[in-house]
């Protein structure tokens, strides 16, 4: 803390302490990624209410954006702390984001705070790392890298009060909304086989070093129809409906998402290059050639869906390596109460209900089966939505290629040698609107018998990376 006095000469305000703050962290943060670094208030001679406010800011992540709050507090005469208003700056139009460095603005006093007249100001300076990244596509297929998809930052959704955060259609539509997830570490994996294709994996402990951004939705239909110029994936097998362009896109190959290994963009052996006709290449291309797009890994997917959980689908109980019940309830392998506030499956409306007992596949033109508008269930702890069920979720990683106890940081799924070459699968991860509650755990991997790449019955919940520092030289 810096405190400065000065002597009130009119009708104007000047500093009198100066605080400065450093990210505000949530639950999901284990360590100040952004740091103030110094702080000054100087109010203009002659005095006229304008107050110039230096600041400097440091981050982990160089090219991360911070947004930056600004608040100015004096006590009253019975001891009150009043916040005075901070709106009208000269060079700038809150809310702001920007990258670490120097900075001075200009705050208009007069015009927010007229008849204030004090001597005992404190301002306050905050930068965090922006909390949402919104990509808005409403240019369609016009956009290019020279005219590019805007790209804007949000501190908080738009109504933190309700279940559905206050995204309304256009954030499932014409928006797409990246959470921001900060580094962390976790036990991934489950540890046992007994139920079918329980993971098996053994349970180890994996370190996610650097913050990502990660959409809160699936990809809608009508999200990949702006970037495609047509509805994409397998069209017989997409459900359509008035409320089609809020659904997920649940039956895509993993190359139209990606493009093909065998075309020379395979994750991890030819690193992070696309197909520029794919639904990631163009999303890339749309938004200035910004190659930070992509899918989750699959250590990446697990984390954000876990939220923070150690059982197998968030608040069951269910202890690592533990089985499943055959009851419904909480920690029911078939039904399950937990999941079903959580996401859509078999039993919540995913099938047709017969009434006798049986359970049916909806027509794809039917609105009330099969996927959900996506956000009709509740959020997990970091604000991200059908993590489990509504469409099975793409990542990066083969699923052959399985971890080892001791892949701890970042990991990577990488194919094993010598596998028939019918059996290299990309890991797939959360279940689907069809399955029972066991094939929508936090823990369970799911695959293809072909090759994962072409298997249809795929959605994608795409994230954002910041640039490695090879990248960046």
């Amino acid at each position: 803390m810096n405190t400065n006095k000065m002597l009130v000469m009119a009708m104007a305000v000047l500093p009198s302490t100066l605080l400065f703050a450093s990210v505000a962290n949530d639950a999901m943060t284990q360590d100040p990624q952004v740091q103030m670094t110094s702080l000054s208030a100087h109010q203009r001679y002659p005095w006229n209410g304008k107050v110039d406010i230096d600041f400097s800011f440091t981050s982990a992540i160089p090219e991360a954006f911070a947004f930056i709050q600004f608040k100015a507090t004096y006590v009253n005469k019975s001891g009150e702390t009043v916040e005075v208003p901070m709106k009208t700056f000269d060079q700038i139009t809150l809310p702001w984001c920007t990258n670490a460095g120097t900075y001075r603005v200009t705050w208009d006093s007069t015009a927010d705070a007229p008849n204030l007249f004090v001597t005992n100001l404190d301002y306050t300076v905050t930068a965090n790392m922006a909390k949402y990244m919104v990509v808005d596509l409403s240019k369609g297929t016009a956009a290019t890298a020279d005219d590019p998809y805007p790209i804007t930052y949000m501190e908080e959704c738009p109504d933190p009060t309700r279940d559905d955060g206050g995204w309304t259609d256009e954030y499932k539509t014409t928006k797409m909304v990246f959470r921001l997830v900060q580094p962390g570490t976790y036990n991934m994996a489950w540890g046992t086989d007994k139920f079918g294709s329980w993971n098996a994996t053994p349970v180890h402990s994996v370190t996610i070093t650097r913050p990502f951004y990660l959409a809160i939705f699936e990809c809608t239909q009508g999200q990949a129809k702006l970037l495609k110029g047509s509805y994409f994936g397998n069209q017989g097998y997409e459900f359509k409906g008035s409320n089609r362009d809020r659904r997920p896109v649940s039956s895509a190959k993993w190359s139209s998402w990606r493009g093909a290994s065998a075309d020379g963009y395979c994750w991890p052996n030819d690193g992070s290059k696309v197909n520029p006709a794919s639904l990631i290449g163009l999303l890339r291309t749309r938004t200035g050639n910004n190659e930070g797009f992509d899918m989750p890994t699959e250590a990446e997917w697990e984390y954000a869906a876990r939220a923070g959980d150690l059982d197998a689908w968030g608040g069951d109980g269910l202890k690592t390596s533990q089985n499943p019940s055959s009851d419904p309830g909480p920690q029911g392998m078939y039904t399950n109460s937990i999941l079903a506030v959580k996401g859509r499956y078999r039993f919540n409306g995913g099938l047709v209900d017969n009434g006798d007992g049986t359970y049916s596949s909806p027509l794809y033109d039917d609105e009330v089966h099969g996927t959900a508008v996506v956000g009709s269930y509740k959020p997990n702890a970091w604000g991200f939505y059908d993590m489990l069920g509504n469409a099975r979720e793409c990542t990066l990683d083969f699923r052959n290629g399985g971890f080892a106890a001791d892949d701890g940081i970042d990991p990577v799924g990488k194919l094993v040698e010598n596998r028939n070459a019918s059996r290299i699968l990309r890991a797939m991860r959360g279940g689907h609107y069809s399955e029972h509650a066991q094939k929508c755990a936090l823990p369970f991997r799911e695959f293809g018998d072909n090759s994962l790449e072409e298997y249809i019955i795929n959605g994608c919940r795409l994230a954002w990376r910041f640039p490695t520092p090879a990248q960046e030289e």
